[in-house]
């Protein structure tokens, strides 16, 4: 088995290409915000490279901060799924929380003998959990693959909740298979996405192509059947009526006879010669 961290990475990386992809295409907000929390969780994997793990302070208050800024986005895209900014509340506890992230990495304080960063994690796993409602109650997605998506994103949550404790486990196997369980999560989170996407698309272009049938098949209602000799109209019953009682039984109103100078001419040229003569 590989280590779950690159596992994790990779699961990660996979994510963030995909959210991007969709952000580009659909130029939706919270698809931005949610890529720019997978890249957060990105890079994570990059501090625990570069950043010596001896830095005691450097080294835990990055990687917390970072999954401090991963949780956020993950509840900011949530919020603007609805059009709605971030709660107070909310921001007053990520504050709360980074106050206490700098603090505790400075002094070494210790939360009732907790992990480090095991309030940045818990904040994290909440906003992951929450953003899967979220997205599983989007009235804007189409299909059951909305609430897989939701599904996915809550047990990303809840694997993460006890991800402190289970990183500093002597039971290898299980970190192991812990790490690989996140990669198919995000892995499905990522295919989810996408046919999501196409599923939302297929829909909306159903509607449109619904839409422009309705429209056509009223226009040609709109056209009336007319000999072109006598003006006889066809009915639908593929009887022939003559104009004015075409326009008696299907409007208001009446027609008024006369006649136009052109006909006048052909018809009764002697009372044209006559009306000459008279001027």
């Amino acid at each position: 088995m590989a280590d779950p961290i690159s596992a994790r990475m990779l699961a990660s990386l996979i994510v963030v290409v995909v959210y991007t992809y969709l952000y580009l295409v659909q130029r939706e907000k919270y698809l931005g915000i949610w890529a720019l929390a997978w890249f957060f969780a990105l890079n994570n994997y990059v501090i625990r490279l570069f950043v010596p793990a001896d830095s005691y302070v450097y080294y835990n208050l990055f990687f917390e901060i970072n999954t401090l800024l991963i949780g956020y986005c993950q509840l900011w895209g949530g919020y603007q799924i609805y059009g709605r900014p971030v709660s107070l509340y909310w921001r007053a506890t990520f504050a709360g929380v980074l106050a206490w992230l700098v603090l505790a990495a400075i002094f070494h304080w210790s939360l009732y003998g907790l992990p480090y960063g095991t309030s940045s994690n818990f904040l994290y796993s909440i906003c992951t959990i929450y953003a899967g409602w979220l997205i599983a109650r989007n009235k804007h997605a189409w299909g059951n693959e909305k609430l897989a998506v939701g599904a996915i994103l809550v047990s990303v949550g809840l694997i993460n909740l006890i991800y402190p404790w289970s990183s500093q486990s002597d039971l290898w196997d299980y970190y192991q298979i812990e790490g690989h369980a996140m990669l198919f999560l995000q892995i499905s989170l990522a295919i989810g996405m996408l046919i999501m996407y196409f599923r939302s698309t297929h829909h909306m272009l159903t509607e449109l192509h619904k839409k422009h049938g309705d429209a056509l098949a009223n226009i040609i209602r709109g056209f009336i059947p007319i000999c072109s000799y006598c003006n006889s109209i066809r009915e639908q019953d593929s009887s022939w009526i003559d104009l004015d009682t075409y326009v008696k039984q299907h409007t208001e109103g009446q027609l008024s006879h006369g006649i136009c100078p052109e006909c006048l001419h052909k018809h009764y040229p002697e009372q044209v010669r006559n009306r000459t003569r008279e001027a």
